[in-house]
């Protein structure tokens, strides 16, 4: 049960179907087998993705088994879920390719010595099935309710297309809990009608009932709902320095929140947070402190303190290091000169750099920069050009 009460009082969990049951399973000491999953739809997890996981390391560390589900054979499907559009078919190509970055990615979130979580993909058992088994599957949920949900009534009130592969997905994802075994799974609030269908097919194909916890949707850095579209997320595939600016940037209001979902800290240092939050005081500690603990958590002690000092020195102090951090263009996989700045936690944001380049802070070789869109190509950069950023710091290009 602490795993329960002490995941509640962090405000992490948003619902739990049915809770008085999940309790009474707990309090009988069974060892339960808890999961989560992680369609790889594109290459980078960003912060909002950990919610859950946090959840998931709960029960680890409570010593349950965990496991960590690809939807690999899900993801070519794609999740309908809040969609007014069909998401675009991906191919086994780049699932591969997308999910060959998870592992570094989510590596030090969990334990993988004392209870080591399991990291399984649903190809497993979607790349054995046959025709006959596939709808037979299918033959235990209705057209009715899958076609009664709130995307697909509002697409065919907009006369926009439901293809019929779309309902195939609710149904593999519910399978998914069939195959596992699974006593609880774990996800967002927008899964939780996948989920809903993973329990009816628990119960029917196992005898047995699968517990659903949802966790609340992660407010971006702004204080909006998080996405890559609104440019409020936090991608934890960047360099520490780069997670460490970025949260030291992040809307006074989510620093109790972020410390409640990603960290360890203590209850009572939080209500102080929120206490020094009410009065309107300066947060740029509580920042440091939040930055370090989750650079901490995705990236290690060594490097969280490796950023927190480079941070300091850098940013708060204005001292621009001896020797420029080196950034290779063709590893970051970005070209645009404010979304590099960006990306590496030189600047806030790209207004914070369109600023700063009508100031002339932002200089090629010692020449100011004044176009926004500017490409770091051949033409305006070479194999160890600085750019600097004002007295935030500097880097070389290396191609």
């Amino acid at each position: 049960m602490d795993v329960i009460t002490n995941l509640k009082k962090r405000e992490v969990i948003e619902q739990i179907i049915i809770e008085k049951d999940l309790v009474n399973l707990l309090r009988s000491d069974k060892r339960l087998t808890v999961y989560s999953g992680i369609d790889p739809t594109a290459k980078e997890l960003h912060i909002g993705h950990i919610t859950p996981l946090m959840v998931l390391k709960s029960f680890q560390q409570a010593g349950h088994k965990v496991i960590l589900l690809i939807g690999d054979q899900t993801a070519m499907i794609g999740d309908p879920t809040d969609k007014a559009k069909t998401r675009k078919k991906l191919t086994r190509e780049q699932v591969i390719e997308n999910l060959s970055t998870y592992h570094n990615q989510i590596i030090n979130i969990f334990d993988f010595k004392d209870n080591p979580i399991e990291i399984k993909q649903n190809s497993e058992w979607f790349g054995h099935m046959n025709t006959e088994m596939i709808m037979n599957l299918a033959s235990n949920v209705t057209v009715q309710r899958i076609a009664e949900r709130d995307m697909f009534q509002k697409r065919k009130a907009e006369k926009r297309p439901v293809f019929l592969h779309e309902f195939f997905y609710p149904v593999m994802q519910g399978y998914d809990s069939v195959a596992l075994q699974a006593d609880v799974e774990i996800g967002g609030r927008d899964q939780l009608f996948n989920m809903l269908v993973g329990r009816d097919f628990v119960r029917k194909f196992l005898g047995k009932d699968k517990h659903c916890i949802t966790t609340p949707i992660l407010l971006g850095t702004d204080g909006r709902k998080m996405g890559k579209t609104e440019g409020n997320s936090i991608n934890i595939s960047c360099d520490a320095l780069s997670i460490f600016v970025n949260i030291t940037q992040i809307n006074d209001t989510i620093i109790p929140v972020y410390l409640k979902r990603f960290t360890n800290v203590d209850n009572t240092v939080i209500e102080k947070v929120e206490e020094r939050l009410v009065r309107k005081e300066n947060m740029i500690e509580d920042r440091k402190i939040l930055a370090y603990e989750i650079v901490k958590l995705l990236r290690g002690e060594k490097e969280a303190n490796s950023a927190k000092e480079t941070f300091e020195m850098t940013i708060q102090k204005g001292i621009v290091a001896k020797e420029p951090q080196k950034i290779d263009l063709n590893t970051l996989g970005e070209r645009r000169l404010l979304k590099v700045l960006h990306k590496i936690g030189l600047i806030q944001s790209m207004s914070d750099g369109r600023r700063l380049v009508v100031s002339g802070a932002i200089q090629i070789d010692g020449t100011k920069i004044t176009n926004f869109d500017l490409e770091l190509n051949s033409e305006c950069v070479n194999d160890g050009s600085i750019i600097k950023v004002g007295k935030r710091g500097a880097i070389k290009i290396r191609y």
